[in-house]
């Protein structure tokens, strides 16, 4: 793959970065430039996630931590400024990206039960996990919801252009839902009412 040769090993690389990112958010005052360097790198990391899981149907392990890290710091910097107890923040996130990642696995091990064959693979688990920590069990949600739409509106236009999809073709969950969370933790950014993390 070119994004291989380019970074030989772009996980260590994504957590790398991230692992910096985070630090600094943790290390500087809460201001518009470091928040902004944060929404640049989870774009990014947004967008590997897309184009790995359309093109591979694997979602990649270090843009998943990348956004948990970078997204655990931006959420305990906002609860430190509006006063909340540390680990009351920390227990919250972790609380949201269990709930997230336990709700995609519940669905995952139903649906094999069900069918007999996995219909969403442990990446988009990992990719829950990650949405709960960035934007809440609220803001997950209306993710999940908005990226199904946006599934379901892709099988339509496909089905429409003669090209329909059957029973046991394979959708990227990921390269609608990582984009999905990213809408929903920008909306929160520029409307505070509509932020479902609580801070």
């Amino acid at each position: 793959m070119i994004a291989r040769s380019l970074v030989p090993h772009p996980d260590r690389a994504a957590v790398g970065i991230s692992l910096v990112a985070a630090a600094l958010l943790a290390a500087l005052p809460a201001e518009s430039l470091p928040r902004l360097l944060a929404a640049m790198l989870i774009t990014v990391l947004v967008g590997w996630i897309i184009w790995q899981d359309a093109v591979t149907f694997t979602i990649p392990d270090g843009a998943v931590a990348g956004i948990v890290m970078v997204g655990a710091a931006l959420r305990l910097g906002e609860g430190l400024e509006a006063l909340h107890d540390p680990r009351l923040v920390i227990a919250g996130l972790t609380v949201d990206a269990v709930f997230c990642a336990g709700t995609l696995l519940l669905l995952r091990e139903l649906f094999y039960r069900r069918r007999g064959y996995d219909g969403l693979g442990f990446g988009d688990v990992k990719l829950a996990s990650a949405g709960g920590v960035l934007a809440g069990v609220q803001g997950f949600a209306w993710a999940t919801f908005g990226a199904c739409a946006l599934a379901l509106a892709f099988v339509l236009v496909r089905r429409v252009a003669g090209r329909p999809m059957g029973a046991r073709d394979r959708i990227a969950l990921g390269a609608f839902l990582a984009p999905a969370i990213l809408l929903v933790w920008a909306l929160g950014r520029m409307v505070p009412s509509l932020d479902a993390t609580g801070f």
